[in-house]
């Protein structure tokens, strides 16, 4: 007999990702590229993707930008 997958409805404003799972790709993300990491952790590349920018815009400050002009 097969195993069999259940769909789970999530309710509105809650991730199936928790927050060690983004935590650990975060991780994985700055050691691996993120296809390595997308097949290691079954994830969709996009899922991969998105905890990433998340991450590098939480790490990361805001350049500074000067003598540009205003977009």
């Amino acid at each position: 007999m097969w195993p069999t997958r259940e769909c789970i409805d999530w309710p509105p404003g809650c991730s199936p990702v928790t927050t060690t799972l983004r935590q650990w790709m975060g991780c994985l993300v700055t050691l691996l590229p993120i296809r390595h990491v997308e097949e290691l952790s079954g994830l969709h590349w996009h899922t991969v993707k998105t905890i990433d920018k998340q991450r590098l815009q939480r790490d990361l400050p805001v350049p500074i930008r000067r003598g540009c002009a205003a977009w």
